[in-house]
């Protein structure tokens, strides 16, 4: 910032000199010029003309030698006739021109005329010769007194319009550079969509509050603002949408805090606050970031629809969570980090523990791509067995993670960070491919066939390639793709049903069948469940689990099986582990079950065993 205000008062100190220098070459240069090209201009006239004329002299002298000496008269007439030849000839006004002959000592011997022009004066000398003999000199004298007038007066105009321009150049190019530079100063510090401060801006005030804070009392405060499902507003309703809705929320979150606040936008969804002087205390802190979220959480109208978006904040306080504009930030990008990893809609305060939990995520992160390359995961599958025919009828496709340091890591631990970080669209791919060709092997050895349930995530069902990538697994395997089917949430239904149903009305064309994963803990509309093509509900475990123990649990149970039946429907009870639960299950007529009471998730090989149907007391997970 220092640097540009220098560089800006070297260019104002050579705009303050260059109208003066301009002003000079048009007051001085110009007369100047006019004078010395009028002079050059006289003399080589007089010069010509002393020349022509001493010529004529020097002729006339050489016919009568004795007229140099004796003949003054006559010398007199000779000049006389030049100068009645001159003036005949028009080359210079009467008058104005002295012609002479002048011996060399210096006397006049003849003469036009005994009054000299005025001065002041310019005149050229042609040598006379009386035959080889140098005698004198013809003499051609003029004024300069015209000239310098005129050159007097050009030089008053030249002054006057010099002054002038100098006086413009002194005001409209300074004014201009002032302008401009207060343009490129705002472009350069300023975000070009919403107006506000970037990351620039941000960070020079930043460092001065920080620099303030030395000498005084410490009182500076970041929010690390995150638009949450940012991405989900620019792919269903447009990037004109999610500009919109930027500039809305960017006005709602400055009319949330005080003018001498700073808000800034670093890029895409993201926005920071700078306060100082703030009241130092966790209540008033959480009251200012709660305002600030109710701000943004407010419905904004876009493409004709009503929008709702949360957000994610992240606090941190100078000195305590970092003393450099560096930290400060990183701290405050943490606390928002961890907010959005807690189901965001939340905010967060800064801890050094935050620290070592993002270097766990991230560590997750290279462990789950170097999972996938150097061939760590494998799938486990748990049978679903028909309650009339007490057949498998089809298993549940379960990723695991066999690390060769850590052993086994749940799903639960490394799921949440794929969806987060995006990584679960290639880890739900591969899940995909090797259901299907684990699927087809099975029927190459002979067993009978089988469904194979593969979940898919919400981020995996909305990726503009999983269409493809599903054709290509059935493809690559030689599946027949009523063999698959495909598991997906009330959520992801409901969160945008018209492409949901646009991808699942695909898929359905190709003879793929669909379920609904968890039923009964999601909002799922019946208006619009009837609509959808699935063939399956599965009940959530949550309920499962208090049949036996809870009436309203007994009751949704029930009431979900008999909706699944109404909409023809195959029901599936998930994480059946009692006789107790299979006898009600049984007699509330529902289709199939699955869970430990069968089988617990087994290797592809052993799904098929003859024992594998039933599961010991001390078989672990």
């Amino acid at each position: 910032m220092s640097t540009n205000r220098s560089s800006s008062s070297q260019i104002e100190r050579y705009l303050s000199i260059a109208p003066v220098i301009i002003a000079l070459v048009i007051g001085l240069g110009i007369p100047a010029s006019y004078l010395a090209m009028k002079y050059e201009h006289e003399r080589a006239a007089i010069q010509a003309m002393s020349r022509i004329h001493g010529s004529m002299v020097i002729d006339a002298i050489n016919k009568n030698p004795d007229m140099w000496k004796f003949e003054e008269h006559t010398l007199n007439a000779l000049v006389e006739n030049r100068v009645a030849e001159s003036e005949a000839a028009e080359q210079l006004p009467r008058n104005q021109n002295r012609f002479s002959i002048v011996t060399l000592d210096g006397e006049v011997l003849a003469e036009n005329t005994d009054q000299p022009p005025p001065a002041p004066l310019i005149k050229h000398d042609t040598p006379l010769f009386d035959a080889t003999q140098h005698v004198g000199f013809f003499r051609v004298e003029d004024s300069m007194r015209e000239v310098l007038i005129d050159t007097t007066f050009l030089a008053a105009i030249c002054g006057l319009l010099g002054l002038y321009v100098a006086l413009s150049l002194r005001t409209l190019p300074l004014k201009a550079l002032r302008t401009s530079y207060a343009k490129l100063f705002h472009l350069a510090h300023h975000d070009s969509l919403t107006g506000l401060p970037n990351r620039k801006f941000l960070q020079d005030k930043l460092e001065s509050a920080i620099s303030i804070s030395l000498s005084y009392p410490p009182s500076v405060l970041l929010l690390f603002i995150d638009l949450d499902n940012f991405k989900d507003v620019n792919d269903s309703l447009g990037h004109a949408s999610g500009d919109k809705l930027l500039r809305t929320l960017g006005r709602r979150i400055l009319s949330s805090i005080r003018a001498s606040d700073t808000l800034s936008r670093l890029g895409g969804d993201e926005f920071i606050i700078l306060i100082e002087d703030y009241p130092d205390d966790t209540e008033s802190i959480e009251a200012l970031v709660n305002k600030i979220r109710s701000a943004i959480a407010q419905p904004v109208a876009l493409s004709g629809k009503m929008v709702k978006v949360t957000s994610s904040v992240g606090v941190a306080r100078y000195p305590e969570d970092g003393t450099t504009v560096v930290d400060l930030l990183r701290a405050a990008d943490l606390a928002m980090y961890d907010a959005k990893s807690n189901g965001r809609d939340a905010f967060s305060f800064y801890s050094k523990e935050l620290s070592e939990l993002v270097h766990q995520r991230l560590e997750m992160n290279e462990g789950i791509a170097r999972a996938l390359t150097d061939g760590e995961f494998r799938l486990a599958y748990q049978t679903q067995v028909d309650q009339k025919t007490k057949k498998t009828i089809g298993v549940e496709a379960l990723i695991r993670w066999e690390h060769p340091e850590q052993g086994n890591i749940p799903p639960s631990r490394f799921i949440p960070r794929a969806e987060e970080s995006g990584a679960i669209i290639d880890v739900g791919g591969w899940v995909l491919n090797e259901a299907c060709r684990q699927n087809r092997r099975w029927q190459l050895e002979g067993h009978p066939p089988i469904t194979v349930s593969v979940n898919v995530s919400a981020k995996q069902f909305s990726h503009e390639q999983f269409l493809k990538s599903v054709e290509q697994a059935l493809v690559a395997s030689d599946l027949d793709p009523q063999y698959l089917e495909l598991e997906i949430t009330e959520s992801l239904l409901m969160a945008d049903a018209t492409k949901a149903f646009s991808v699942m009305k695909d898929l359905k064309k190709l003879g793929i069948k669909f379920a609904i994963d968890d039923f009964g803990t999601g909002y799922s509309s019946f208006s619009y469940l009837k609509k959808f093509p699935v063939s399956t509900l599965k009940i959530d475990k949550s309920f499962i689990d208090g049949i036996c123990s809870n009436q309203d649990d007994e009751s949704i149970t029930r009431v979900i099986i008999a909706l699944g039946h109404q909409l023809n429907m195959r029901v599936v009870a998930e994480g059946v582990e009692t006789a107790e639960q299979l006898a009600f299950l049984n007699e509330s007529h529902c289709d199939v079950a699955q869970g430990y009471y069968f089988c617990r998730p087994v290797s592809p090989e052993r799904i098929f065993e003859a024992n594998s149907l039933m599961v010991s007391e001390n078989e672990q997970d």
